[in-house]
């Protein structure tokens, strides 16, 4: 008897567990690489489920506009704006909001370009607000952080102009290898 009431007391443990486990329609992943001499890109990815969107950017009142927070910022700077690949923005009036808004379903990727300067560090946040047609998530936070080094490449190197050739003149004999002889 006692072991039935712990089983049960067990599975009933786990079934409240299971149902308040949080639900994420939206899962999303920042990465940052070198694209060019001198520029990187931000990227957030963010993988949408069924029936849910993730608002664009720049978008007056109504709902959150995806944004991005740079709270830290050394030997790098922002060029340009927020943008997006990988996704299809629609643009579609919400009753919700009463008003035309932009959002995407399924997947996109925001991304930031940076001009790098020399060692970096580029720490915030990327925000981004979410609704399916019956509900929204609060605005919701990904933050970030990508820190290394970035070494300009060499200036090219300017050709040397032809000069006469001079007599080849035979090095003295010494002990040194004749190695490092150029």
């Amino acid at each position: 008897m006692i072991k039935r009431m712990g089983a049960l007391l067990s599975l009933l443990c786990v079934a409240v567990m299971m149902q308040a486990q949080i639900h994420e329609p939206i899962k999303c992943e920042t990465s940052w690489a070198v694209v060019s001499d001198g520029v990187a890109e931000l990227r957030i990815a963010a993988k949408i489920d069924a029936g849910w969107h993730v608002y664009s950017t720049e978008l007056e009142d109504g709902p959150t506009a995806a944004a991005l927070t740079v709270e830290t910022i050394n030997g790098a700077r922002p060029d340009g704006k927020l943008g997006f690949t990988d996704g299809k923005e629609i643009a579609k009036y919400d009753d919700m909001f009463g008003m035309d808004v932009r959002y995407f379903e399924d997947k996109v990727t925001f991304v930031q370009r940076f001009v790098l300067e020399g060692d970096y560090l580029v720490q915030g946040y990327f925000t981004y607000g979410a609704c399916d047609d019956q509900s929204c998530l609060p605005p919701t936070n990904v933050e970030f952080k990508f820190e290394g080094k970035y070494a300009a490449a060499a200036a090219p190197q300017k050709k040397a102009e032809a000069v006469p050739a001079a007599p080849v003149v035979a090095p003295a004999e010494t002990s040194e290898s004749s190695d490092n002889l150029a």
